[in-house]
């Protein structure tokens, strides 16, 4: 936004302290510890972040941010992701017993999570929501994350967010909010 609306007073920033922030920053960002922990989140995410590191460093910033979020999306395709629900989520709603349940179908995906965090935040009132993944394809490492991140804000407001059908998906590494892929079984004829 500031190279949009405000390019003269970055100009007048001397390009040694611009320099000198983003070298710090790039190194922050691309210690070894980072290429560490990445891969323990799974190896696709590794990928996504070494391609985007290379194609940054080869380009431009914005180039290499788009290439790794295409790679991503290709990552999502390969796993089993319908490119129909890359941007919007089937979520169905049910009410059971005063129990709200969100069925998620397909895939919940980083491209996608707006509508689903947009149907949860809808449950304002719900004091005990249940999300099923029995029918997804694949939960990202991005949705897993959210998904924690909200359960625990939930509990400390005294609610409850139950997922359910995380056991029936495999996990694509031993990290607990690694992406989960369906295997999917060939039936025989």
């Amino acid at each position: 936004l500031a190279v949009v609306f405000i390019p003269n007073l970055i100009h007048r920033i001397p390009l040694a302290a611009l320099a000198a922030m983003l070298v710090f920053t790039g190194t922050r960002l691309a210690s070894p510890a980072e290429f560490v922990h990445t891969f323990k989140i799974g190896r696709e995410q590794l990928a996504i972040f070494v391609f985007t590191l290379v194609v940054t460093l080869a380009t431009d910033l914005l180039v290499g941010v788009g290439a790794g979020i295409a790679l991503k999306i290709v990552i999502h395709l390969v796993n089993g992701a319908p490119l129909t629900s890359l941007f919007k989520p089937v979520i169905e709603r049910d009410e059971r017993d005063g129990v709200v349940v969100l069925t998620v179908r397909h895939a919940a995906v980083f491209s996608n999570f707006l509508t689903l965090r947009r149907r949860l935040n809808d449950l304002a009132d719900t004091k005990h929501a249940v999300l099923d993944f029995s029918d997804a394809r694949l939960i990202d490492h991005t949705v897993m994350e959210k998904l924690h991140e909200t359960q625990a804000a939930w509990e400390r407001e005294g609610r409850k967010l139950e997922l359910r059908g995380l056991d029936s998906c495999e996990p694509l590494s031993t990290h607990p909010l690694a992406a989960r892929k369906r295997a999917v079984v060939a039936s025989l004829a």
